[in-house]
């Protein structure tokens, strides 16, 4: 349970840093998250979808594609079609 509430916050930081337009902040906690192979699915997703989010603002090849594929592979997450 630690690790989660530990994994929420950092994620919180993400987007913060996100909305913030710090990308490389944001990508650098999405690192550091992922290399942790964090068990919860929904943050898993959460920091996918921040990934492409920040690689769409830093113009990265195949952004958009990578984009439409995550949004087809998750056709009732309401948050991430918004």
């Amino acid at each position: 349970m630690i690790v989660f509430n530990v994994n929420a916050q950092t994620l919180e930081d993400a987007k913060k840093a996100y909305f913030h337009r710090d990308y490389q902040r944001a990508k650098a906690i999405i690192i550091d998250l992922n290399a942790n192979q964090a068990d919860n699915k929904l943050i898993m997703s959460e920091l996918a979808m921040l990934t492409i989010a920040a690689d769409i603002r830093s113009n990265a090849d195949g952004a958009d594609d990578d984009l439409e594929a995550l949004l087809a592979s998750q056709p009732n997450n309401e948050n991430f079609h918004y």
